[in-house]
Formats: C-alpha cells, sequence, structure tokens
C-alpha cells in the first residue's frame, strides 16, 4: 500500500475515565487520524490500552465517521511532513502518536496544543466546533 501523505486530525470531546482526563478540557479530551490510501480507508487510534489500525471500505468507514462526529470538536487535514524531533518520541499515548504519524516537530503534549501547533504548521481546518470549514 502507498504511504498516505495527507491525514485528516479528529480532536474529540469525551468524558472523564482515567486520572489523566483531568489534565485535558472535555472537548478535547482525545486525538486519532485517518486517511485515504489504497481505495480504503485508513483509521489510526491510540487508545488507553492499545492502538488501533482499522482498513474500512467507504461504507465500513462512512458508519465509523458519522459515530465520531458526534464528539469532534475540531477537525484539521495535515500533509505528512519529513519527521518531526526527539520530542514526537516521548510516550505513547494518542497526542505523541499523531505527531509521529504525521512528522510534526510540535512539543504538545495534550490535544488543545496539539490542534493550535498543527494549524501554526499549516493545517487545513476543515471543522472546528460544529461549524464546517468554507473549504470542505
Amino acid at each position: 500500500m502507498p504511504e498516505i501523505l495527507g491525514w485528516n486530525i479528529m480532536f474529540l470531546s469525551g468524558q472523564r475515565s482515567s486520572w489523566w482526563d483531568f489534565l485535558t478540557p472535555k472537548d478535547w479530551r482525545h486525538v486519532s487520524a485517518f486517511g485515504w490510501g489504497n481505495d480504503r480507508w485508513v483509521v489510526y487510534d491510540v487508545a488507553d490500552i492499545r492502538s488501533r489500525v482499522s482498513v474500512m471500505n467507504d461504507d465500513q468507514f462512512d458508519q465509523w465517521f458519522a459515530h465520531q462526529m458526534q464528539r469532534t470538536t475540531a477537525m484539521v487535514r495535515f500533509s505528512t511532513q519529513s519527521g518531526g524531533d526527539i520530542r514526537a518520541r516521548f510516550g505513547l499515548w494518542c497526542v505523541t502518536a499523531v505527531k509521529h504519524l504525521v512528522g510534526s516537530n510540535s512539543s504538545a503534549l495534550r490535544p488543545k496544543a496539539l490542534f493550535r501547533d498543527l494549524v501554526a504548521q499549516g493545517a487545513e481546518v476543515t471543522f472546528y466546533h460544529g461549524r464546517q470549514s468554507e473549504s470542505s
């Protein structure tokens, strides 16, 4: 499968379920990514106990996407960069995993900070707090 060079990054709200959830605002609780490659959707999601990589056809993806959009705070489109620095490798949780996936040199540790950094690095905002962007 060819490499996915453009990722859509979803920033999701959620309820507190773990102690570290007290470190993030409710509307910025989690981040995951999806992209299109080889006629399939690929979803990358690092959760509390494991990482998931899902490969979906259009129908499967449409169902997943509709479910995720119910709790989406923001979404950006980001072109894969040549590589981040060592900060992208610190720890393994949703923020650091997505930074590493897209090659961002962000120093963010929380989803809201990653959103700000990706936008500053040229990400296109395609959705924000219930308002779709004009370019989508």
